[in-house]
């Protein structure tokens, strides 16, 4: 999906890092300049979330876009350590411009 024509972002921190959370697939190509986008693999069951990575094919949970590039620290993937569906400034402002 282009990203312009996902309406139920959602403000999140995944580890420490505020971004938007939509349950569908971004196309990068799509995305404004200074906005990055990563999947997120769900565990396939709970949907919880298990990694952060460029591309999900299998337990796709959904997509983060951010205002900064996420290191991948285990090969092709970040572990996620904590995530929190919240309302914080960060998130605020990546609204913002995408809007």
């Amino acid at each position: 999906m282009f990203f312009k024509e996902v309406s139920d972002y959602e403000p999140i921190i995944v580890n420490d890092i505020p971004g938007l959370f939509t349950n569908f697939r971004i196309e990068r190509a799509t995305l404004p300049e200074n906005i990055h986008a990563y999947d997120i693999q769900g565990d396939g069951g709970n949907k919880n979330f298990v990694a952060i990575k460029g591309f999900v094919a299998i337990n796709h949970t959904g997509t983060i876009l951010t205002d900064r590039e996420i290191p991948m620290t285990e090969g092709n993937l970040t572990p996620v350590e904590d995530y929190n569906f919240i309302d914080n400034e960060g998130s605020q402002k990546l609204l913002a411009t995408l809007s």
